[in-house]
């Protein structure tokens, strides 16, 4: 026999639990030094910023020694804290790491090989720079995904109303931008 007044809500539960769950996944895992390839390499153009999203920052480089188009994706350009991918240049002597298992795409223009290390005459982001960027940015969307998917059960099981749900997201929304601008998270 149903019961009567039941406000659970199966749909949130369902999103509430996905989202949780997605919350345990286990962490990407830090790329190792031994599966790096190290290349010096000339800059055959100045470095393109292209952004797929608005808060995802990647950066191309092409080099004359090689067809392939070098990616820097996020992780480089949040390890990179002195914000040099902008400097660099034309003509410019760069060492790079990437994976050892991209180099039978080097010579193809179609391919973009990720780069790990990036050096002109310091370091402009090192292999530890890129796993700690890589990890942080992974706490972030878990640490996102727990606080939703809270809400979705929290919601799903009736314990708070869709009005209250609506000004808890909204303040988590405002205290997670305010610590991205002011970098604390």
């Amino acid at each position: 026999m149903p019961i009567k007044n039941d406000r659970t809500n199966w749909l949130y539960l369902f999103i509430g639990m996905l989202m949780v769950g997605l919350f345990f996944m286990p962490p990407t895992r830090d790329i190792a030094e031994n599966e790096l390839t190290t290349r010096t390499v000339v800059v055959s153009e100045n470095i393109k910023n292209i952004n797929y999203w608005k808060n995802e920052n990647k950066y191309r480089l092409s080099t004359r020694e090689h067809k392939c188009q070098f990616l820097i994706s996020t992780p480089g350009y949040v390890a990179d804290s002195d914000n040099q991918l902008d400097s660099i240049r034309k003509n410019d002597t760069l060492i790079i790491q990437f994976a050892t298992n991209e180099l039978t795409d080097l010579d193809k223009p179609t391919e973009n090989v990720e780069v790990y290390s990036l050096k002109k005459s310091e370091y402009i982001y090192d292999l530890e720079g890129y796993n700690f960027a890589s990890k942080t940015l992974n706490r972030r969307w878990a640490s996102l995904l727990l606080f939703i998917g809270g809400l979705f059960l929290l919601r799903g099981f009736a314990l708070i109303s869709s009005k209250t749900a609506s000004i808890v997201t909204a303040i988590g929304i405002a205290i997670i931008v305010s610590a991205r601008l002011l970098n604390f998270w």
